[in-house]
């Protein structure tokens, strides 16, 4: 389970200078998966494990930008040919009520 507010169309930034630039032979698709914009609100703690679990292995894909780099490490765990997590639920109640980045 995770609560957030969700990017779900993000496109992959492809521009010369840009912060978040994901060269397209390292990350070919056009739009990330989906992700929390900025704070996670809650993330369930088989979830936190499994995250720490394929860290620690050494098997998630580290691309740039913290928040994308979540949601990609996410869709791995649930696509996992060996162990995929077998649900993964993504709460995203009031995201449309405030943008994620504004200041509270």
């Amino acid at each position: 389970y995770m609560w957030g507010y969700f990017d779900y169309m993000s496109p992959v930034p492809r521009e010369e200078g840009s912060f978040f630039r994901q060269d397209e032979a390292e990350f070919p698709f056009p739009c990330f998966p989906p992700y929390a914009r900025g704070l996670v609100r809650a993330l369930s703690m088989d979830v936190v494990r499994r995250v720490a679990d394929a860290s620690r292995l050494g098997h998630l894909r580290m691309i740039s930008g913290d928040d994308p780099c979540l949601g990609l490490h996410l869709r791995q765990l649930v696509f996992d040919e060996e162990r995929p997590v077998p649900m993964l639920s993504l709460d995203d109640r009031d995201s449309y009520r405030v943008f994620a980045m504004e200041p509270s």
